[in-house]
Order: C-alpha cells, then structure tokens, then sequence
C-alpha cells in the first residue's frame, strides 16, 4: 500500500487545504440558502441554493 501514498507534505498540505476551501465554501452556499430561505425572497432560489450545497457536502 505505501506506492500509492502521497509522500510530499506540499501535496498533502495542498489537498488538506483544498478540503477546507471545499467544505468552507459548502458552509458558505448552504447559510446563503438558509437567508433566502428565511427573509422568504424566492423560495425556489433558496431550495435550488440547498440541494446545491447539500450535493457539495455528499462529495
């Protein structure tokens, strides 16, 4: 199994920090649609903005 581990630590830092910007921006869509969703503007645009971010958060 260590032939397929990613030994170069600005790899694993890279990745660890694509992560976190994923995840971030995942919280970010999903409170964007919680807004929309409670000031009660477009319905439709805050479930589109949910089912956006909940598929964010599943991959």
């Amino acid at each position: 199994m260590m032939w397929r581990a990613i030994t170069d630590p600005g790899l694993q830092n890279a990745a660890y920090i694509g992560l976190i910007v994923w995840e971030v921006a995942t919280g970010l869509v999903l409170a964007a649609a919680a807004v929309v969703r409670l000031r009660g503007q477009d319905p439709e645009q805050g479930l589109r903005l949910a089912t956006i971010g909940l598929v964010m958060a599943a991959a």
